[in-house]
């Protein structure tokens, strides 16, 4: 089930920390963000207990909802996503949206 609407999505307070310290200041706020973002298809067992992932292509980040409550963020970067499970949802990014850029609009190397 996909939550289009920002009435019905929570920001957990850890997504909020996660958000402050992920992106920067002048960045939309993290609903903003979600009603903006794109669905991402992950197969990943990791990510299977979300019922949802969006990508936010301006701020690089992925919110990950479960239920009616976006539970954590993530910045869409080789850097950050470093494990197999964070390799994985980098390349369900990517083969959905191309290559990942930075928030100054420059594309990673």
């Amino acid at each position: 089930m996909s939550v289009d609407h920002y009435d019905d999505v929570a920001i957990s307070l850890h997504a909020r920390r996660r958000w402050s310290e992920r992106t920067d200041e002048d960045a939309p706020h993290p609903i903003v963000a979600w009603i903006d973002g794109h669905r991402v298809t992950v197969s990943t067992p990791a990510y299977r207990n979300c019922d949802e992932l969006r990508y936010h292509r301006e701020t690089n980040m992925v919110l990950l909802r479960k239920a009616a409550e976006v539970s954590t963020v993530l910045r869409a970067t080789p850097e950050d996503l470093t494990s197999e499970q964070g390799q994985d949802l980098l390349a369900a990014v990517e083969a959905q949206f191309g290559a990942v850029e930075d928030v100054d609009g420059g594309e990673l190397a």
